[in-house]
């Protein structure tokens, strides 16, 4: 099983370019890595099994060590695979993480993995921001064995225009064809989420052709911004490397449409989201459209733990010769309680988010707190020292001024609703 292990790590490369790449990067539904429901939870680990008879059969275990200055900064993640022969796991591979200064963003990460007494490193992803903290600039490269050196792979640029924004994508050139170009374009609804989204594709960047769209449908219960989006790109994206097969939504998503392009939009596939009552994805079902009709795909079910973290996650195919879903596979998670609550990483999107803006800020700094409930959200600004330099009450999902006079220097803000707090920094410059 280790051998599958490695050969899978080695694969990710070809299994990137294309919708795959571009999906991880900007589909709600894309990989992340799943977010604790109380702050004061961290992901200790996840192990990933697949049906071995009658039973099953522990293939891979991701392991997560965090900053002791940040609690839920991720520095590194140690690979395992399970070696069913010896009976134990086996050191394969692992991924280092550098933060910006304020461990809230994620700068650059680094794979390497290990093979028969040697390691090396095999991938990397770079990440750039503007001053508004909002990802523009995303880049990977593979350093494939035996070459030693970095080769550019793949990159993304993000052009903002307020909340709205367009990305741009180049991959390298592969055997059967040259590098090639992307755009992916976006449309939204009244409250910043999006409802279209459009992929074209260029071999100069000049020329553009449609390749594929989808249609967002949202929850009724979703309050997901514009805003929060762009905060989600900046704080999950660049942790790719890290995204090992999860589901995570920024906001609560019922169905995702996918059309592709041969002259006219023609429906390809679909996913179809239900969620529990409260608010907390429960099942993700998969479908193809043929000759007009729906047929099911694959599968996944999610249940919960008592303190409301994802403890197991299931994965089904349909078999249409049995008329029945067949368990594919399998991941566990492990949580652990941490000082969490007090860091300042944004919290998942169903409790209450956090912007604060423009950052860095000279005189008067925005604060906008969001969130379900209609209660009133305590908002308090404490300095370095820990010592509170301004306390108010607001109304929900309001902005929120504040333009005390203060010296120049880091602040932390902290909203606070029905027993809920997220916590943000911003810096003071005259």
């Amino acid at each position: 099983m280790k051998a599958r292990f490695l050969i899978i790590l080695m694969l990710i490369p070809i299994l990137l370019p294309g919708n795959t790449w571009l999906e991880r990067l900007f589909n709600s539904a894309g990989n992340s890595l799943p977010q604790a429901v109380n702050r004061s939870w961290r992901l200790q680990n996840k192990t990933v099994s697949s049906p071995s008879g009658s039973a099953w059969e522990d293939s891979e275990r991701y392991v997560y060590h965090y900053n002791p200055a940040h609690a839920s900064q991720i520095d590194s993640l140690s690979l395992l695979g399970y070696d069913v022969q010896a009976g134990e796991w086996t050191d394969a591979g692992y991924i280092h993480n550098t933060w910006l200064p304020g461990g809230e963003y994620l700068e650059t990460s680094i794979m390497g993995l290990r093979f028969m007494s040697m390691s090396f490193e095999y991938m990397k992803t770079y990440a750039v921001y503007d001053n508004q903290q909002r990802l523009i600039h995303f880049y990977m490269y593979s350093q494939p064995f035996p070459i030693r050196s970095w080769e550019p792979m793949q990159r993304i640029h993000i052009v903002y225009t307020g909340n709205e924004y367009t990305a741009y994508t180049w991959e390298e050139a592969e055997e059967n064809r040259p590098s090639r170009y992307g755009k992916i374009s976006f449309t939204w609804d009244n409250q910043g989420r999006v409802l279209t989204e459009t992929e074209m594709s260029s071999a100069d960047s000049l020329n553009w052709s449609n390749d594929s769209r989808t249609t967002y449908t949202w929850h009724p219960n979703d309050t997901t911004t514009g805003a929060q989006y762009i905060q989600h790109i900046a704080h999950i994206m660049p942790q790719m490397l890290m995204m090992m097969d999860d589901d995570f939504n920024p906001g609560m998503i019922s169905q995702l449409l996918r059309e592709d392009w041969s002259g006219s939009w023609v429906t390809a596939d679909k996913k179809v989201y239900s969620f529990n009552t409260d608010n907390s994805l429960a099942e993700v079902t998969s479908y193809y459209y043929n000759a007009g009709v729906w047929t099911a795909d694959s599968k996944t079910t999610n249940s919960y733990d008592a303190n409301h973290n994802l403890s197991l996650e299931e994965e089904f195919y349909w078999d249409d010769g049995f008329n029945s879903w067949i368990p594919d596979q399998r991941i566990s998670y492990i949580w652990e309680q941490s000082s969490a609550a007090v860091d300042e990483e944004i919290p998942a999107a169903d409790l209450l988010s956090l912007a604060v803006y423009p950052v860095p800020f000279s005189s008067q700094l925005s604060i906008r707190p969001d969130g379900k409930s209609l209660a009133p959200v305590t908002i308090e600004v404490y300095n370095l020292k820990g010592q509170l330099v301004h306390k108010a009450v607001t109304p929900p999902n309001s902005v929120y001024s504040w333009n005390e006079a203060t010296p120049d220097g880091m602040y932390l803000i902290k909203a606070t609703q029905d027993g809920r707090g997220s916590i943000r920094k911003a810096l003071r410059i005259k």
